[in-house]
């Protein structure tokens, strides 16, 4: 038998995936098979390198598995001017052919086109996993609310593109939906990267032990690198308690809301609230399934855990928000450390409760939570957790 010619290109892009899979085993933890981890890190890697995202991040939004309706992932965007863009990812990956030559599989392309209409129909029944199910749910709520979609098709594979019948299918696709500019907005981060603020807090948080990415062109990553962005979001929800702003109005963070966020917030707080959001996102993730069917408003209420979180630790170091500074930055980071498996679980059961006395005991579904974290409706219902 003769073994398909290697593309140079394909193969470094598979060492890519491999060096991904062996230095991040913890985000591929469902693949048994060797080969369909390959696949899933090749979605992650086009996801990273079409968004723009981390790629943590971008394999937080992996949706792959049994139902799950051809998308191998989802990332939603930014709700501006009444509108937002859903991007779906669809990876076709040949682990034993990197000649380069295979052409996407036309099947797929059809299939995919067929999936926007299945899943955007906020009336329309369909069984999901549950990764893609609250995605989906969060979409469609968003629809509900007179939202307009945009909806983003990129089909990746490590071959050829499909061949003449599916750019008909695209080509009929585009004319009943509708074509849009897919040009990129600018980052307001980058217009704020040099301002004296952001240096400040580099200098401080560097004093602290780690390193604060303010520029998107850094290439630096790890456990102790802390992005503006990261702070921006995470102040936002734990020190500003705006959590519903912190997560749906990311676009902000560096526009109108930048003053509110940034202005006196100094780099213990910076990074203390940078911590709790971390801590609070990775229990998320981790997640077992009892703990989602008891809280099934979890992919949804991150930010407000984090901001019950801090209210906590703040009472254990009894400071008040106002004061906290860099020297209560040790103190603050050892306690989530040894109470944060409790202030979580407090902080869930209080948000349980809230819902609770939102909705009574009716029974509330995904869109109708997505809705609820979105407007903040649950803000005067959550004191601090005892």
């Amino acid at each position: 038998m003769v073994r398909p010619q290697v593309n140079i290109n394909a193969s470094i892009v598979d060492q890519r995936l491999s060096g991904i899979i062996e230095s991040h085993p913890e985000w591929f933890p469902w693949p048994r098979d060797p080969n369909k981890r390959k696949s899933a890190a090749f979605v992650v890697l086009c996801m990273a390198t079409a968004l723009d995202l981390d790629m943590e991040d971008c394999a937080d939004i992996l949706t792959e598995g049994g139902n799950d309706a051809g998308v191998d992932g989802i990332h939603l965007g930014e709700v501006e001017d009444g509108s937002f863009v859903v991007t779906l990812f669809q990876g076709k990956y040949r682990v034993n052919d990197l000649s380069g030559e295979a052409n996407f599989p036309e099947n797929g392309v059809n299939a995919a086109l067929q999936t926007i209409e299945v899943l955007f129909d906020p009336y329309r029944e369909v069984q999901l996993n549950p990764k893609l199910q609250p995605r989906i749910a969060e979409v469609r709520s968003l629809i509900r609310d007179g939202d307009i979609p945009t909806v983003r098709v990129l089909l990746c594979n490590n071959g050829a593109p499909w061949q003449h019948q599916a750019d008909r299918w695209v080509a009929e696709a585009k004319a009943e939906y509708g074509a849009t500019n897919s040009q990129s907005p600018v980052d307001l981060r980058d217009l704020h990267a040099n301002d004296d603020i952001q240096k400040t807090l580099a200098l401080g948080i560097e004093q602290l032990g780690y390193v604060y990415k303010h520029h998107r062109e850094d290439g630096v990553s790890g456990e102790n690198v802390i992005t503006s962005a990261m702070v921006a979001e995470a102040a936002l929800a734990v020190w500003r308690e705006r959590p519903h702003q912190a997560r749906f109005r990311r676009p902000q963070h560096f526009g109108k809301l930048y003053d509110l966020i940034f202005q006196g917030l100094n780099a213990g707080a910076a990074l203390t609230a940078a911590l709790i959001h971390r801590d609070v996102e990775r229990r998320r993730r981790e997640a077992t399934d009892d703990e989602v069917d008891a809280f099934p408003f979890l992919p949804y209420a991150s930010h407000h855990l984090a901001m019950l979180v801090g209210r906590k630790i703040l009472d254990g170091l009894d400071v008040d928000r106002s004061a906290f500074s860099d020297r209560h930055f040790d103190a603050a980071s050892q306690t989530l450390q040894t109470e944060g498996d409790l202030y979580y679980a407090r902080a869930n059961s209080a948000i349980q409760d809230a819902i609770l006395a939102c909705y009574g005991d009716r029974p509330v579904s995904l869109q109708q939570l997505a809705a609820t974290f979105r407007r903040g409706d649950l803000l005067e219902m959550l004191p601090p957790i005892a």
